[in-house]
């Protein structure tokens, strides 16, 4: 990161994203940076803090127009390069509103021991296939002793 001041035509998208941050608690000291490629050139980074105030990280936002295009391939880029698990995005759009999204890896499930009930068990592929094969061998084994209990019925009335 090399401090350096950004071009006009940028500043605005950095002041508009600045002053989004600034009238949040959770967001403090804040400051611009020109960034390395692949990364977006133009950087805000500030100390986000959590919920409950109990911590506190330095976090990277990314000033985007609404008309600006953002793919996965570049966001991935922009965190290698950044060295970061994710980012977040200040997105303005056409009437200077700045709506922030956080784009990071989705959390892994907790050990099956420790996850709630309302979270679904894991099993193991091979697991569910052998019960998916028994319950199918199961209704196979019931369709064939339905249709001979039909053919014993018509048979006895006849």
């Amino acid at each position: 990161l090399v401090p350096e001041e950004p071009p006009p035509e940028l500043v605005l998208k950095l002041l508009l994203v600045a002053w989004r941050l600034s009238s949040e608690d959770r967001w403090s000291t804040l400051e611009v940076l020109k960034c390395d490629r692949p990364a977006p050139e133009w950087v805000l980074r500030g100390r986000h803090f959590s919920e409950d105030f109990q911590s506190c990280r330095t976090e990277v936002v990314v000033p985007l127009n609404a008309h600006e295009t953002l793919t996965v391939a570049s966001h991935e880029a922009a965190l290698r390069s950044l060295g970061l698990e994710s980012l977040f995005y200040g997105l303005i759009e056409s009437d200077g509103d700045v709506i922030l999204y956080q784009l990071r890896p989705a959390p892994l499930l907790s050990p099956p021991g420790l996850r709630p009930l309302s979270e679904a068990a894991f099993m193991a592929p091979e697991v569910v296939a052998a019960a998916a094969a028994a319950a199918g061998a199961e209704q196979g084994k019931t369709e064939i002793q339905s249709t001979r209990a039909k053919r014993r019925a018509r048979l006895a009335a006849a």
